[in-house]
């Protein structure tokens, strides 16, 4: 058993695990809420459940790359869940909370210019603009945010197999 564990690939290791806490809740809501699920709706629930992942993992893919970064953040989880307000302020306490937890960093040096006076500022900084140079043209100033389709939460097409083989 070890041995074939260990020649299926990361996403097929990932459903697995996912298969096995998705029963074990179902388990769970059906001792609270006396009635079972057929295997077949298990099977569904986890499917439902690993393309809604795929659509998440996508998206805030995509918030971070839009903000010019390599790594999901907390903003972009809250991103996330926008549409869900309970959600929304749950990750926000969450995120809150683990940045109370984080040892202080060292402050960067936009951030110390910052609490400088601006008197200070305007000394150590000489800008010079030609005054001939034309400014940026209207396609230019105009940064559009990515759009972003956002109507297909699960990812799912008519065509898309929702079941899990055993």
């Amino acid at each position: 058993m070890e041995n074939k564990i260990s020649e299926l690939t990361n996403e097929k290791k990932l459903k697995l695990a996912l298969v096995l806490e998705v029963r074990k809740v179902i388990e769970e809501v059906s001792e609270n809420m006396k009635f079972t699920f057929t295997k077949e709706s298990m099977n569904l629930i986890t499917e439902l459940v690993w393309k809604k992942m795929q659509a998440a993992g996508s998206d805030v893919e995509a918030f971070s790359k839009h903000a010019k970064r390599t790594t999901v953040n907390p903003e972009d989880v809250k991103l996330l869940a926008r549409r869900n307000p309970i959600l929304k302020n749950y990750l926000a306490e969450m995120a809150d909370e683990l940045k109370s937890k984080k040892e202080p960093r060292k402050k960067s040096k936009k951030e110390l210019a910052s609490k400088l006076p601006k008197d200070d500022i305007e000394q150590e900084m000489e800008v010079v603009v030609p005054e001939n140079q034309p400014g940026p043209s209207r396609n230019e100033q105009k940064n559009e945010p990515e759009k972003i389709d956002f109507d297909d939460d699960f990812g799912l097409t008519e065509s898309s197999p929702i079941y899990i083989s055993d």
